[in-house]
């Protein structure tokens, strides 16, 4: 129930949910996953529509318009009955307007929560993207990390952006200008995870998409494919991400690898991966079909292997679904690789390290798997100092059956 002060109306902390009217078309992705990433677990609907939220609700307003000078936008912001407005005028090209729509929410945002983001304004997974091309525009590390800081990133992780591009750096440019990296992407999942920011759908909500999703690529696949021998480039790995690939049927990947293969010159492609994500999407029926088609490289992801917190997340398999895949997995000869996230709700350091334990001692060690199977522990709570510790003693476990790759500062 509310209650009343006056006139006021002051709802429950339970109750809240944030209204964003957005009125500028082309830019709510970012939009909505920055007011998201501020607000954490409280619910965010987002309306094409002007004046949809009462008085009493939490409210972001996004109008722009063309003015002789440019395009101007204006966002006010209502949070807890404070209020923050303002406006700039940009070019009007979506990425300007989007950027500075962002920003604007940011600003006001912080204001008012009191606190702000270690990445700032930047969503996605990859800031480093960024980084990268800022540095091949000739910019220097002082003014990249102007660039950065003007997004709201912090210092500490300014400093972590540059030192991850200059070990990238060497790496990128071991590649030939015409030698090239294709990503193939399935939208597609069982279901939505909680924390996840990728353009990704409920297959259960979007079956019916699937299919037509599928023809469409696979004459895109084809176009692009005649693009690439074109312009005489050279494929040398292949990724197919999502959402879950492995949403799809045995016959349904069939088709998308026979495809790849069939338009694409693989002579020189030294891996081919296929991320098979939700351990609950993987059969031998499937499994078949990639090593069938030249996939030497899969990725199983349980993020976790408490049950528990497998729930809370929004996951519908258990750790044991897990561990069958990963045994059935062992039947190929795949490389394989285990994401696993720390610092998830719900979840403890104790909890973590002792379910990563009991897997490494009776599914891991014992068969003495090569080194190109390796677990990648994403901490998206580093800065928690349970966590740190955590990450020493985890970084004590043998890397002779094993490698272990620590991945940090992930948004």
């Amino acid at each position: 129930m509310t209650s009343m002060t006056g006139s006021t109306v002051l709802l429950p902390e339970s109750a809240r949910h944030m209204v964003v009217e957005l009125n500028i078309p082309g830019i709510r992705y970012e939009t909505e996953s920055l007011v998201r990433m501020l607000l954490g677990e409280e619910p965010v609907t987002v309306t094409e529509s002007e004046h949809t939220a009462s008085e009493e609700q939490d409210c972001i307003s996004v109008t722009g318009e063309t003015m002789p000078e440019g395009y101007r936008c204006r966002v006010v912001t209502r949070f807890k009955h404070n209020t923050r407005e303002g406006c700039a005028v940009c070019q009007g090209e979506r990425t300007a307007i989007e950027q500075t729509v962002c920003r604007l929410i940011y600003r006001q945002m912080t204001e008012l929560l009191g606190h702000g983001l270690p990445w700032g304004m930047l969503t996605g997974v990859r800031p480093v993207k960024l980084v990268r091309q800022m540095a091949e525009d000739g910019l220097t590390d002082p003014e990249i990390a102007q660039h950065l800081t003007e997004y709201g990133v912090s210092p500490e992780r300014v400093r972590l952006s540059l030192d991850t591009w200059h070990h990238q750096k060497d790496i990128i440019q071991c590649r030939q200008p015409w030698e090239i990296s294709l990503y193939v992407s399935i939208p597609f999942c069982p279901s939505r995870c909680s924390y996840c920011s990728f353009v990704s759908h409920s297959v259960e909500r979007t079956v019916s998409m699937v299919e037509p999703y599928l023809a469409a690529l696979l004459q895109e696949i084809a176009y692009t494919a005649k693009l690439t021998e074109k312009a005489g480039l050279t494929v040398v790995s292949v990724y197919i991400g999502g959402g879950t690939p492995t949403t799809l049927t045995a016959q349904q990947l069939q088709r998308l690898l026979a495809e790849i293969r069939n338009d694409f010159d693989l002579s020189k492609c030294e891996e081919f991966t296929v991320e098979a994500g939700r351990p609950d999407t993987i059969d031998r029926a499937k499994l078949d079909v990639m090593a069938c088609n030249g996939v030497d490289r899969i990725s199983i992801n349980p993020q976790t292997l408490n049950d528990t917190v497998l729930e809370t997340i929004g996951r519908r398999h258990t750790a044991m679904d897990f561990l069958r895949a990963w045994d059935i997995s062992k039947e190929y000869s795949f490389q394989r690789n285990v994401d696993l996230i720390a610092g998830l709700p719900v979840d403890t350091p104790d909890s973590f390290c002792k379910r990563l334990w009991k897997w490494w001692n009776i599914h891991a060690a014992p068969c003495m798997v090569p080194a190109t199977d390796r677990i990648t522990c994403i901490d998206k709570k580093v800065r928690w100092m349970p966590w740190r510790m955590w990450a020493i003693r985890c970084r004590k476990m043998p890397v002779n059956t094993m490698s272990i790759s620590w991945m940090t500062g992930i948004p």
